[in-house]
């Protein structure tokens, strides 16, 4: 099994650095595909492992979303929205351990 994260963001700024630093380490079956409109400093998610930027225009969220649906690997995909956190009580492989367990 492997989960696909969808990150939307206009831009990389504190607010997409916090959604990424909220899901502490990536395990190897784990993606994160971000999709970012404007900007170019892509530099700043190189340390981060597991981690594919899209950097092509949009024509608004739900369209930013479709793009992050086809680029996808994952079995399933979890989207978040710049600003938003993991809970910090479940980790990503506490995440993947339950969706293997409970998946038909």
């Amino acid at each position: 099994m492997k989960l696909s994260i969808g990150i939307i963001s206009y831009q990389i700024d504190g607010e997409l650095i916090h959604t990424l630093e909220s899901l502490g380490t990536i395990p190897d079956d784990c993606e994160v595909v971000l999709k970012v409109s404007t900007d170019t400093h892509i530099e700043r998610l190189e340390p981060i492992a597991n981690v594919r930027a899209l950097l092509t225009g949009d024509n608004g969220i739900y369209n930013a979303m479709n793009k992050i649906r086809s680029a996808a690997r994952g079995d399933f995909l979890w989207y978040l929205n710049a600003g938003d956190a993991r809970h910090p009580n479940l980790t990503l492989t506490e995440t993947m351990d339950l969706l293997t367990e409970h998946t038909c």
